[in-house]
């Protein structure tokens, strides 16, 4: 038995070919035709909650563009932020695109200098900002002028100032010269990458970028703004805009409106949720039963546990999971399989209520476990309070649910009733919790790298 199905892999030109269980190609397409046809600097956000799949269909895309001979770099930000700067960590990608693209010297030796001259430009003023935090602000003005004071030479001490002052306004030209040397190395690479085919974007996708420590994430986005702002050079960031709003004030403090200043780095928002293809619901049964079909234990085909699988999908979709929560339901079915205890086939939207019970709501699913979760409580937690009688399932599963919480009237299949002990309806949801659910559980570390990238 594999407890967890396979991650996916997306190979490098892959594109959705075989894995859009979403139908995001289209969004894909959008994307495509939006970057190619667009001259000034974008910077895109996908925006996605957890586990929405954010980094698959930036893989995905990310083939679809090298196929189409578009320069794209894919810069998993959180995998680099052990690195003091932000600029090297995506500049050296970007270097590694050319080398791998087999681009002349001359174009690899540009793109170099210019990233080594900008860094170099960088350190330096760090070195001086750093200078004067430690003389609170007055070593690279005042300190010269200071001395000759003292000495009694006014004189000096203005002919010093003036020096300090053209050094600066030397070095801030020479910083402008670096800037837009670079920035014209990263507007002309698609074209010395592309032979004939000119004027393609250069797409760089940066992902993971919420779960970045604060600073480097908050100067990622600033060296994007500041140094890569280029013709035809477009970012296109995989995060979760709200938890990115929450690292900007852990920066600049609780008093900074976060989403307000993330609009300064952002032109378009294009939200992901599981729902992004034509027919979401249809999507989440796919990508369930796909999850389930992959554990590959002979145990699991029994009729019970399939109709719990298909459970799984119907609640994922009427409460709008994340894929990630809907792949950790799917795997404490498949824990609560291999315990091996005996159940009534037709308690399979118990099983399924309880699956996703104990991801999205471990305290109800506690109370469950001793008899006290009322009936009004778990019915509108599982979305199972507005009647739709024109929906088969839903009528089951609210009859059954009702029974187990108790409703005196609920009316259910009499072969349950049958089946055994207990007679009380109230102690059917604990005997099931001990029996089947209660033997293992999943720490988050594990369920976060399971099998959703």
């Amino acid at each position: 038995m594999r407890l967890f199905g396979d991650t996916l892999e997306i190979g490098e030109e892959d594109g959705f070919d075989g894995t859009d269980l979403f139908n995001r190609s289209r969004l894909g397409q959008g994307l495509t035709a939006l970057v190619s046809a667009i001259e000034d600097p974008l910077v895109i956000a996908l925006d996605g909650r957890w586990g929405t799949g954010k980094t698959v269909f930036l893989k995905q895309w990310a083939g679809t563009l090298r196929r189409a001979n578009i320069p794209v770099v894919y810069f998993d930000a959180f995998a680099h932020d052990y690195q003091d700067d932000p600029f090297l960590a995506l500049a050296s990608e970007v270097v590694a695109l050319a080398m791998r693209s087999e681009a002349d010297k001359r174009t690899i030796d540009v793109i170099v200098d210019a990233s080594k001259n900008v860094a170099i430009g960088g350190l330096k003023i760090g070195l001086r900002a750093g200078a004067a935090s430690l003389t609170m602000g007055l070593s690279e003005l005042v300190g010269p002028a200071l001395t000759d004071v003292v000495k009694g030479a006014s004189a000096k001490a203005v002919d010093a100032a003036e020096a300090v002052i053209e050094r600066r306004l030397r070095a801030a030209e020479e910083e402008r010269s670096t800037l837009d040397a670079f920035r014209k190395a990263l507007a002309d690479l698609p074209d010395t990458l592309g032979g004939e085919d000119k004027d393609r974007p250069l797409v760089i996708i940066v992902d993971e970028l919420d779960r970045c420590r604060p600073l480097f994430a908050m100067q990622l986005l600033e060296r994007m703004r500041h140094v890569f702002n280029a013709k035809r050079v477009h970012f296109v960031l995989g995060v979760n805009l709200a938890e990115l709003a929450h690292v900007v004030r852990a920066v600049y403090g609780n008093g900074m409106n976060g989403e307000a200043y993330l609009l300064k780095f952002i032109h378009l928002i294009a939200e992901l949720g599981v729902g992004s293809g034509t027919q979401p619901h249809t999507n989440m049964h796919a990508f369930v039963m796909n999850r389930w079909s992959a554990i590959a234990y002979k145990g699991l085909e029994a009729r019970l546990y399939t109709d719990a699988a298909e459970g799984i999908a119907w609640f994922s979709s009427r409460l709008n999971l994340g894929l990630r929560d809907a792949d950790r339901a799917v795997t404490n079915l498949a824990l609560a399989a291999a315990v091996g205890q005996p159940m009534p086939e037709g308690f399979h939207p118990l099983l399924a209520g309880l699956s996703v019970m104990k991801v999205i709501d471990r305290t109800a699913y506690r109370r469950a476990a001793r008899s006290e979760l009322l009936l009004e409580e778990g019915l509108s937690l599982l979305n199972l309070v507005d009647e739709q009688k024109e929906d088969r399932k839903w009528r089951l599963y609210a009859r059954i649910w009702r029974w187990a919480l108790g409703e005196a009237n609920a009316d259910i299949n009499g072969s349950l009733l049958r089946w055994g002990p207990p007679e009380d309806q109230r102690e059917w949801l604990p005997v099931i919790i001990q029996s089947l659910f209660e033997s293992f559980n999943i720490p988050e570390a594990i369920s976060i790298k399971s099998t959703v990238p």
